[in-house]
């Protein structure tokens, strides 16, 4: 749980103010329009987005909004040219990175990296994943909205769970660790 923990992203959030001119420019309405008790203040912050809580004014229904850092990928796009740059030199001087393709491997993490930043695939993609775990009862799969998503923001279901470095809280819960681990690896 502590790995896991140390994986996460901890970065300090960009200014609200920035997040809610993006979703209405990308939604081309203003938040109260679809949202309601839309939270100020992101829930998480990351390197490539921050997510924001809400609830849906058709229904209720409560949401989050992931929001892509504005400008990350202008920076990513900067990296990989260095990186392309560095891998490129490197295969010219080195049978060994030649043999590992060091160029062919940074273009494919370009590849996944900047789909990683369309959230439009990013909701595609949990829409596939909820439709293959469709009769699974170990995983849930939040909905993802797409109708309101763009490439630049993604509303989807909001779901509450006790994160897996919280072993105290788990413990109080009556969680059965043996279980969750088989679980999980099922």
């Amino acid at each position: 749980a502590k790995i896991l923990k140390s994986l996460q992203d901890n970065l300090p959030p960009f200014p609200t103010a920035q997040a809610t001119a993006l979703i209405e420019k990308e939604m081309g309405t203003l938040i109260d329009e679809n949202f309601s008790n839309f939270d100020n203040k992101p829930i998480a912050a990351a390197s490539i987005a921050q997510v924001y809580s809400a609830n849906l004014t058709e229904g209720g229904n409560p949401v989050v909004i992931k929001v892509v850092r504005p400008g990350i990928k202008k920076i990513i796009k900067r990296d990989i040219s260095l990186m392309k740059r560095l891998a490129g030199y490197f295969e010219s001087k080195s049978s060994d990175a030649r043999r590992l393709q060091l160029l062919k491997l940074v273009s494919e993490y370009e590849s996944v990296i900047l789909s990683e930043l369309n959230m439009k695939i990013e909701a595609s993609n949990i829409k596939q994943t909820k439709r293959n775990f469709e009769n699974n009862n170990l995983l849930y799969v939040p909905e993802a909205y797409i109708d309101l998503s763009s490439e630049n923001i993604l509303v989807m279901e909001r779901i509450e769970g006790i994160p897996v470095d919280k072993i105290e809280v788990l413990r109080e819960k009556g969680v059965d660790f043996k279980l969750l681990a088989e679980r999980g690896v099922e």
